[in-house]
């Protein structure tokens, strides 16, 4: 059975992605509308990107940890 995992160095816009990465940082941050959104570093063996969650922030503050892996899609 071949994985549908994705290392970082080939996303590629537009292609939906799934995998797990090393969370390396999180802020939580709030638009200019005051909507609130978590905006992550990821990273894998094979580079880093930064990515932003929009939505069920409360959610995520409760249950995002620094330092550890997280499971992706999008």
């Amino acid at each position: 059975m071949k994985s549908n995992f994705f290392q970082i160095k080939y996303f590629k816009h537009g292609t939906a992605i799934k995998g797990f990465y090393l969370c390396k940082n999180i802020n939580y941050k709030v638009t200019r509308l005051g909507d609130e959104y978590v905006d992550l570093f990821l990273e894998d063996s094979t580079g880093s990107i930064r990515a932003k969650i929009w939505s069920n922030i409360n959610f995520y503050k409760n249950n995002l940890d620094r330092i550890y892996p997280v499971a992706v899609k999008g």
